[in-house]
């Protein structure tokens, strides 16, 4: 009774929001972000109770093979909308907090949640359940962010329901200790709503400034301020930051968008190398649906707002076109991050990715396959490239959704979704990786990450759906995705993560081979731009192409996502071509294409006398090669000066007869007397000749 309710009273305070004209958005856009807000305030409304101890509920740890999957929790429940964190002062600690079912019917049927913390200090070997309980009362979106000095903060939704008005708070506790153990809970903003009035908050998002700037450390959380007052709604994108050493939030609250924004949701905030803080957000603005950003300098007062894409999500559809899956609880939300790292190639680049029907609002129908898209800017945030699709499947029937961004220490771009292209019905879940290592430019081939596939049907869990988010983190040298599973078919969902090598994933990208030649010396460059378990390269010439021999093993840089360039020199005496065969240390090889190599100057081109000489009608220039080239042979006069050309091109070796008639370039006859012959090849001295025209 008193959930019916509750969602009552949430329905009438929802139903009143304003509406808009989407261009070329379906018209039932309108009604389905009612009931999106409806099932936000519905999944945040039931309460956070736990289950006792501090242990996991199905074995105390679950061990992990680096490189594969790992099971993290295992409990007999559904866990989903994954938030993770990783410390940056001991990479081995990772903490993870899903949203977690504790009496059926949790985020979308009327039953409880809570709010575990999963903890290991090795790794991913061995995992623990923090006995960290944050409090009653209902809620959800969990999120967790590490400051630069190893403090972790963690934030979540209360909300409670008294008589005919509903309270929330977004909460907050830090730890110092990894997750272990946590302080006191503050409020970082709060509200309460009834049939007339009132303020929400929303769907919060933290970020911590590991700079050297004068903000180090600096706490910022954005989030979605709605305030009602009669029939009048306002929805704002909103900041707040906590100053370090200080115990509390400022009062301060940054509002970003402004009323040009009908509707906004889904923010993200971010902190660059230079501690400049970035804001990202979905939102409809002047009726067009997009992703947004904005900039702050100084982490208080934010700038220019700029469109990252327009964006068709799935809740602007009737219906979801993943096969029994609710719309509503897809997980529409697009994620972001920034290369943070001062020592990267690609510093302070910013990466945005979303699921998605086709990119453009004029593009497609609502029952296309999602994807899943990526852009990036180079200029902080000013411009923006184009939305490309990550994964490498073919996009007509398989859909891909849900993705997850890391940027690691290192720059590489980390992006993870579920993907449904091993499944002929498009029914069963894997879940899939990519890499950039080139600042967003392409991605690496697409790796499966999951062992086995993942019922995520909702009539199977329950409607309790996968959330708004799965976390992806990286290291240096590992992609960890974090995600929801389904596997069991039973109901659960559970909480996996891999640990993936990125040597295991980054090509030996060639991108560059050349040949050039000096006289009788070719030099061959290459050029890679990233390289796993490079041992290196033979070099092999070949006299026709086909029948390859090794010169030389040049050795290779192992593993690394650095540009390297090589260089080999060989003498040639005639035509040559060359390729690279690129070895592994496991005995795996590659062939690059093949160039051609021809010797500049022949060692030994002879240029005879002219016959007859004296001449007064004709002569004949012979000349001989011992391998092709490129030759001009010309005739100057006694002062020096070019009269005539008799060839100018490439021949073959062997003997070569020219002949001259005493007339010049333009066909004019000559006047008699002494005239020189020149043979050039390229390179070297010219071979020169006199003869005598009478």
């Amino acid at each position: 009774m008193k959930y019916i309710l509750t969602t009552a009273i949430l329905l009438s305070i929802i139903a009143s929001t304003n509406s808009y004209a989407q261009q070329e958005v379906n018209p039932a856009w309108e009604e389905t972000i009612r009931e999106r807000l409806n099932h936000i305030l519905e999944e945040k409304y039931h309460s956070h109770r736990r289950d006792e101890g501090g242990a996991l509920e199905k074995g105390a740890a679950a061990q992990a093979q680096i490189g594969v999957e790992t099971l993290v929790s295992g409990v007999e429940r559904k866990e989903s909308e994954i938030h993770a964190a990783i410390n940056p002062t001991d990479t081995a600690n990772i903490v993870i907090a899903p949203i977690q079912e504790v009496v059926a019917g949790g985020s979308m049927g009327g039953g409880e949640l809570a709010l575990p913390l999963y903890i290991t200090t090795d790794f991913g070997a061995t995992w623990t359940k923090s006995s960290f309980e944050p409090g009653g009362g209902g809620g959800g979106d969990p999120v967790l962010a590490f400051d630069a000095d190893g403090t972790l903060y963690f934030s979540w939704l209360k909300l409670d329901f008294q008589g005919f008005e509903l309270s929330i708070a977004m909460n907050f506790a830090s730890s110092t200790d990894g997750g272990f153990t946590w302080g006191p809970v503050g409020t970082i903003d709060q509200g309460s709503m009834n049939f007339q009035s009132g303020k929400m908050v929303d769907k919060q998002w933290m970020a911590c400034d590991h700079s050297n700037s004068p903000r180090r450390n600096t706490l910022y959380t954005a989030y979605v301020l709605m305030e009602l007052a009669g029939m009048s709604q306002q929805f704002a994108i909103a900041v707040k930051r906590k100053l370090p050493g200080n115990a509390a939030f400022e009062s301060q609250i940054a509002t970003i968008t402004d009323a040009s924004f009908s509707q906004v949701q889904f923010p993200s905030v971010n902190v660059d190398a230079d501690g400049r803080v970035h804001v990202f957000w979905w939102g409809v603005r002047n009726g067009v649906s997009g992703l947004w950003h904005s900039m702050s300098t100084d982490g208080s007062t934010y700038g220019a707002i700029h469109k990252i894409a327009d964006t068709r999500f799935p809740e602007q559809g009737q219906q979801s076109t993943v096969p029994s899956h609710l719309p509503q609880r897809l997980g529409v939300m697009p994620q972001f991050d920034v290369d943070a790292n001062a020592d990267s190639e690609f510093k302070n680049n910013l990466y945005a990715t979303w699921n998605a029907n086709p990119p453009s609002p004029s593009a497609g129908t609502y029952s296309d396959p999602f994807n899943v898209y990526f852009a990036y800017s180079s200029d902080l945030g000013a411009t923006w490239s184009a939305p490309q699709r990550v994964a490498d499947a073919p996009d007509t029937t398989a859909n891909q959704f849900h993705p997850s961004i890391s940027v690691s220490p290192s720059g590489a771009v980390i992006v993870t979704w579920y993907d449904g292209r091993d499944h002929a019905q498009n029914e069963q879940m894997h879940y899939y990786t990519a890499v950039s290592f080139n600042g967003g430019t392409s991605f690496s081939p697409n790796v499966r990450v999951s062992e086995a596939s993942s019922n995520m049907h909702s009539d199977v869990q329950g409607s309790f759906g996968i959330g708004d988010y799965d976390r992806a983190l990286s290291t240096a040298h590992y992609a960890i995705p974090i995600w929801s599973d389904g596997r069991g078919n039973d109901g659960d969902l559970n909480v996996y993560a891999a640990f993936v090598p990125l040597e295991s994933i980054i090509p030996v990208e060639l991108s560059a081979f050349t040949a050039h030649v000096s006289g009788n010396i070719v030099t061959l460059r290459w050029t890679t731009e990233t390289e796993t378990n490079n041992a290196g390269f033979e070099v092999q010439p070949s006299p026709d192409g086909e029948a390859f021999s090794t010169a030389a093993f040049i050795k290779g840089r192992g593993t690394t996502v650095l540009r390297n360039d090589y260089s080999y020199q060989d003498e040639i005496d005639d035509v040559t071509f060359y390729r690279l065969k690129q070895i592994d240390f496991d005995g795996s090889f590659e062939f690059s294409p093949t160039v051609r190599s021809v010797p500049a100057l022949p060692s030994d081109a002879s240029l005879e006398q002219n016959y007859p000489n004296p001449f007064s009608a004709s002569t004949s220039v012979t000349f001989t090669l011992d391998r092709d080239a490129e030759i001009t042979l010309t005739i100057h006069d006694a002062l020096g000066r070019k009269v005539r050309t008799l060839a100018s091109e490439r021949v073959e070796r062997g003997k070569h007869t020219y002949t001259w008639d005493g007339t010049s370039d333009e066909g004019k006859t000559l006047p008699p007397g002494m005239y020189m012959y020149t043979l050039r090849t390229g390179t070297g001295t010219p071979l020169t000749g006199k003869m005598t025209f009478e």
